[in-house]
């Protein structure tokens, strides 16, 4: 009888063991589905920064109407702003082209390009 129980006890141990052991499938799929999830929320974070963007720049613009106090401040706010993404980029070793910004290359005409 007592054998009969730990026989029993230790196939319900194999069998949980079992069904938690990742298969390599299993773990593709769990990858994957991870790298969707950081990607979406990405995408996400990337858009939520452009809508507070357009909206510094809203405001940026309503503080150089006002004169040249408030415009001297917003100046140096903007200019703070940039070196604080720019830090951010050098961080995470990310090279920007302005240039290609201002004048995507899928824009230029053949004349155009040097």
């Amino acid at each position: 009888m007592i054998q009969s129980v730990q026989e029993d006890n230790s196939a319900l141990r194999e069998e949980k063991v079992a069904r938690t052991r990742f298969t390599p499938d299993q773990a593709r799929q769990e990858a994957a589905e991870q790298q969707q999830a950081r990607l979406q929320e990405l995408h996400a974070a990337a858009m939520e920064v452009i809508t507070h963007v357009n909206h510094f720049g809203a405001v940026l613009a309503t503080c150089w109407e006002q004169g040249e106090a408030e415009g001297a401040f917003a100046e140096e706010t903007a200019v703070w702003l940039a070196q604080q993404v720019s830090a951010l980029y050098v961080r995470h070793n990310i090279t920007v082209d302005f240039a290609e910004i201002i004048t995507p290359s899928w824009t230029r005409q053949p004349t155009d390009i040097q």
